[in-house]
């Protein structure tokens, strides 16, 4: 298990990153199909928006969890193309 903290302006950003029995989840893999595909592409652009207030603790579509689907999470879904490790 990993856990990087960046802090900035009083704000507190949190990624936790768990491998369980040598597998990394694949974040960009929306639909958890095992690869990032053109489902994802399509569920991202599909979810576009704010999630729910207050965010849940799972927004579909929100890869990066900041509460809302945006470019940032096509970006990394564009990036995280193929098949997850």
């Amino acid at each position: 298990m990993r856990i990087c903290r960046a802090k900035a302006a009083g704000s507190l950003s949190l990624t936790l990153e768990i491998t369980i029995g040598g597998v990394v989840p694949c974040a960009a893999d929306v639909n958890h199909s095992g690869t990032v595909n053109i489902d994802d592409l399509v569920a991202v652009i599909t979810s576009w928006g704010n999630c729910p207030r207050p965010c849940p603790a799972y927004c579909a579509a929100d890869v990066n969890h900041d509460c809302m689907v945006n470019i940032d999470d096509l970006v990394a879904v564009i990036t995280g193309w193929g098949n997850c490790p």
